[in-house]
């Protein structure tokens, strides 16, 4: 749920300023968003028992963190991955 509201917040509104710059507050809401997304894939992979899901939910993880999350998401992924 908090994923969605930084997505549809990010969603509705400009990502740069008038230099073409993204913000501080998208980045940290990118970050928020990528963080969310790892912490969901090891969630389920702790109450996961085989060793093969576990992996394919961290994998499946960092993918998503870095494809929702722009740049950030994807050092975020590889750090949490």
């Amino acid at each position: 749920m908090v994923k969605t509201n930084f997505a549809q917040k990010r969603n509705g509104r400009s990502l740069e300023n008038n230099d073409g710059e993204r913000g501080l507050k998208d980045t940290m809401d990118d970050a928020a968003i990528a963080g969310i997304t790892m912490m969901k894939g090891f969630v389920r992979s702790f109450l996961s028992a085989d060793s093969k899901c576990i992996q394919r939910h961290i994998c499946d993880a960092s993918l998503n963190a870095a494809r929702e999350s722009r740049e950030l998401g994807s050092v975020i992924s590889q750090i949490g991955g």
